[in-house]
């Protein structure tokens, strides 16, 4: 019941007295606040019954458009205890508006594209004792002290980086020594993470088993100290690494047991370092290896010997190169028996009935993506709703 619509809730709320205690605290646990309109109602009934605010757990304003800063004000007044928070795209978030939060109980921050500084943000973190997944993107005024002060969370167990701004250097990252219970680490966008840096976070933060590295500078070299330092990663993506060799993936393959791999936009990359490391995954589950510079059938063809547990496969056609046949795509496909999803990006002769065919092969499969393919109609999903597979075109 806890995942009913509002429109559910409501008519419960009607049924009875007993009825109405059991399902108010469900309506008021994570308000959908998608309109202007729904989060004015919901500041208004929260000021007429003060009583409702405790049962406030999870706050998500990254669906709907921006609140000015005097309804962000409003909202976050109301002094409730969240656990979770997103304040993604609140351009109006500033300093007064974090020291609004009612940090102990939070566990989940998402914050991104404000104004917020060093001071409002450490002053949080400094509450937020119990903090476990933390987001931050595009907050550009934040330095090297908040990166500091980041380091020293010891409850952390999910960070995601995103494009920090200029005031940050590579120093705020040499400070940090906390970490020692993080999982998860995602580093978007963040030119500041060299070889040194990224050394350094691998260092104290050697229980991570998941690591996405997107359009960083990092060499062959960093990759090196980070395979050995964090032997537990499960899941590891290297996307838009333009600086990364086959030598990376020797290694990868070499030190690490990997789940899920992502190597999309890798220009430097090419057969011999993916079938290399494919040899020494054959626990893979995932694959991503879209747009990957020197790729061509032979690596496909090792995923498909070497990686019989593999679920989840997206890859790249030929309507840039000949180097993936359509025909060869589908072979390889009903090779794999374990198939759940695949994604293909443009690909120049993939035609509507070759999708039948994938269904009609894989049995499994449940989900097709297909990615600017030139003879896919988006209409054709319509004439997939019904069926198995669910079919996404874009």
């Amino acid at each position: 019941m806890l995942h009913c619509d509002w429109e559910s809730y409501y008519s419960c709320l009607l049924v009875c007295r007993m009825w109405y205690y059991q399902v108010v605290p469900l309506l008021y646990h994570a308000p959908s606040l998608k309109t202007l309109w729904a989060t004015k109602l919901f500041i208004n009934s929260c000021r007429n019954n003060p009583r409702l605010v405790r049962y406030v757990k999870k706050i998500e304003l990254s669906l709907m458009r921006p609140l000015s800063a005097e309804d962000l004000s409003h909202l976050l007044m109301l002094d409730m205890k969240l656990t979770h928070l997103d304040l993604r795209f609140c351009r109006s978030l500033n300093d007064a508006h974090l020291d609004l939060v009612h940090g102990p109980t939070l566990k989940f921050l998402c914050i991104g594209n404000c104004n917020i500084t060093d001071q409002g943000f450490c002053s949080l973190l400094r509450r937020a004792q119990s903090l476990e997944h933390l987001n931050i993107q595009d907050c550009a005024s934040l330095s090297d002290s908040s990166l500091e002060q980041l380091g020293c969370s010891q409850t952390l167990l999910e960070l995601q980086l995103v494009s920090l701004g200029s005031h940050a250097t590579s120093r705020g990252f040499l400070q940090m020594y906390g970490f020692c219970n993080l999982k998860s680490l995602n580093l978007y966008d963040c030119k500041l993470i060299d070889d040194q840096v990224l050394q350094y976070l691998s260092t104290i933060s050697v229980h991570l088993t998941s690591l996405q590295l997107f359009r960083l500078p990092v060499t062959d070299h960093g990759m090196q100290e980070l395979v050995k330092n964090c032997s537990r990663l499960t899941t590891l993506g290297l996307s838009e690494m333009k600086r990364i060799t086959d030598r990376s993936l020797i290694l990868i393959g070499r030190h690490l047991k990997l789940e899920h791999l992502v190597l999309g936009h890798s220009d430097n990359l090419t057969d011999i370092g993916v079938i290399t490391m494919l040899q020494e995954q054959k626990q893979l589950k995932a694959l991503d290896i879209s747009l990957v510079g020197e790729i061509t059938l032979l690596s496909l063809l090792a995923a498909t010997h070497c990686c019989p547990l593999l679920q989840d496969l997206v890859l790249s056609g030929n309507l840039t190169c000949d180097a993936v046949p359509t025909k060869a795509i589908l072979s390889i496909m009903a090779a794999l028996p374990c198939l759940e999803t695949f994604s293909v990006f443009q690909s120049m002769d993939l035609l509507p009935r070759d999708i039948e065919t994938m269904i009609q092969n894989c049995h499994r499969l449940r989900q097709i993506y297909i990615h600017q393919c030139v003879n896919i109609h988006p209409c054709l999903a319509e004439s997939f709703r019904n069926k198995r597979v669910s079919l996404f075109i874009a």
